[in-house]
Order: structure tokens, then sequence, then C-alpha cells
């Protein structure tokens, strides 16, 4: 009793047997899960995975019914299945769409993402270029070579997405002027939505107008959508700056009443000043340096007349902005 020995396969896995018995007449298989076969050649499907010995009995009545027999021990491994989801949905141009892989029992992968692309990674992100229907395809191998395929016809469909844009005018202010106009430039997009980065809310108007209450660098933001569900999203940074300044009275009463007795310049944001005053001959009368200096209308321990003054005063703000004042002064009495 003799046979060719089938290779071991992947179930379900038909074996092919070649008999190659010399001088028998009938022959008896027993393919090691429970069934048989009397045929000279038979083929046997395995459904299930496991480790089977196939058993020949040959016997020749010709001789006395003399057996013989032989067997052989195949292994049949377990298939893989292949499966997959995707997200999001709907996918647009240019965004990676994510593919889950739910397949089991599989250590290698090859992706047909229908749009001439492949991909042998487990969980791939792929983006499209380009709208349309995609056919998504993918094969998976078991450790013992077994494969399975599953694709899904027209699964991925890929949208137009919107282009979102904008302009702010100015993109750059200061606290004394702290509005700022958008117009929204966005391209194939059906609702949107500003967001100013200033913790006030959202806006729902076309090309809104805005008001920030403070200074900072704001990330203002435009989200667009269109009637498939795509969207896009741009973001700008608004910077609303300090404004410096001083504020002079033109006259001050140097009386000891505790009212308006001293004259000094009030100041916003100052970082540092510098202060000369001058008869109107051009001597100088007094002098100082720093935000909290200030002249009483004396001049080396006398009562100035009254008159008018002239000072000078440069200064340099918080905002960086180095400026310079000059103006008049009146003592009065």
């Amino acid at each position: 009793a003799a046979f060719q020995t089938p290779p071991s396969g992947c179930a379900p896995y038909t074996a092919v047997i070649k008999n190659t018995t010399a001088g028998g007449q009938t022959f008896f298989w027993q393919f090691g899960d429970g069934t048989t076969s009397n045929q000279s050649e038979p083929t046997h499907l395995y459904a299930t995975p496991g480790t089977y010995t196939i058993k020949l009995t040959a016997t020749d009545p010709a001789t006395c019914n003399v057996t013989d027999s032989a067997n052989f021990t195949i292994t049949v491994s377990g298939s893989p299945s292949a499966a997959y989801t995707y997200a999001p949905k709907p996918p647009q141009e240019n965004t990676p769409v994510e593919f889950i892989n739910t397949s089991v029992g599989a250590i290698s992968y090859k992706w047909n993402f229908g749009d001439g692309v492949f991909s042998t990674d487990a969980q791939p992100h792929h983006s499209y270029n380009n709208t349309g229907s995609y056919d998504v395809s993918l094969t998976v191998i078991s450790d013992f070579g077994c494969q399975a395929s599953y694709s899904r016809s027209g699964i991925v469909k890929v949208y137009p997405q919107p282009t979102a844009d904008f302009s702010a005018d100015p993109m750059e202010t200061d606290i004394q002027m702290p509005v700022v106009h958008f117009d929204n430039n966005s391209q194939n997009f059906q609702t949107y939505q500003w967001i100013f980065g200033d913790g006030s809310g959202t806006s729902t108007e076309l090309n809104p107008t805005h008001t920030f209450a403070d200074t900072g660098v704001y990330s203002a933001m435009l989200i667009t959508v269109n009637n498939y569900g795509c969207r896009d999203t741009i973001m700008k940074k608004i910077e609303i700056k300090l404004h410096s300044t001083l504020f002079i009275a033109n006259c001050f009463t140097p009386n000891g009443d505790g009212r308006n007795d001293v004259f000094r310049p009030y100041h916003t944001n100052m970082e540092e000043i510098k202060v000369w005053v001058f008869d109107r001959w051009g001597k100088m009368i007094t002098s100082w340096e720093g935000l909290d200096g200030s002249w009483d209308g004396f001049y080396q321990g006398r009562k100035c007349q009254a008159d008018t003054y002239v000072y000078k005063i440069v200064g340099t703000g918080l905002d960086g902005k180095h400026s310079e004042w000059v103006g008049h002064v009146s003592i009065v009495y």
C-alpha cells in the first residue's frame, strides 16, 4: 500500500490523493476525521483546522485477501478572516481616512485603496486626492501562509472639501481702538462659525465686527462646513497692543490749598519719562526723571510768578514707542 501524500493546507482544504499502491484491488481510506472512502483515488474536504492521519488499507483478493496499509499525517491550518471598517464619515479630499482593520488570525496585510495606492500597514490612514467613489480591498495572510480577502465596492465616497479663509482689518491694533472687522473669503461652504479667541463666544455673521476687551494675542478661527458635512478651518493671530500716552494739564495753582498744586504729567502705560520746564526766556526752571516726579511752582526756593512756562517731555511706553511732547503750562494764582 502506498499513496502520494498531499501537502498541508488551509481550511477549508481539499486533499487530492494519488494512489500508488502496487497489486491492490480494493482500498479503504480513513481520513482521520471520522470519515472513510472506498474509492481508488479519493478527494477529501477538511472543513476545520487540525492534524489528521490519512490511512490506506489495500487488499488483493487474488492472493487470499492479503492486506497492506500505509498512513501519513497532514496539518490543516486555520484560515484568517479579513474585515475592516473606516472613519470618518463622510471623508473629504486630502483628508486622511482611517481604516480600522478587524481581521482575525493574520500577520501580514495588503490594502488596495482603489486609487492606485497600496499599503501593507495593519491600520493605515489614506488621503484621497480626488472626489469620487472607491473600491477598497484587503488581503490578509496567516503565519501558515493561509490567505483571505475582503472587498467592498464603492465603500469610500470622497466629497469636495470647503476652503476656509478670511481677512481681518486690522491684524494689529491697540487697546485704544480694539475694533477688528472680519471678511469671510471662504469657498464652497454652506454654514460657518467664528470664534474670536477671547472667550466672548461665537458668531454666525458673514462678515462680523468684533471689539476685543483687553490686550493680548488672540487666535481668531473660522470653521466652514459644506452640504456634505465636510469642513475646513483656518486660524489667524490678532494682536491687541498696549497704548501708551501722557495727559498734561495746561495750568496749575501752587497756592497750597491741596488742589492742583503741582504740575505733573499723568500717564497711561508709560515705562519712563524725562521732563524739563523753562521760563519764557529759555531758562530751565526744573527737570526730573521718573514717572512720579512733579514741579511745585518754585525755583531755587522761591515761588515763581504767574506766567506761562514751556515744558518738554520725552518718554518710552510699555508698547515700545518713544515719544516727545512740547507744550505750555501756566501758573495761576
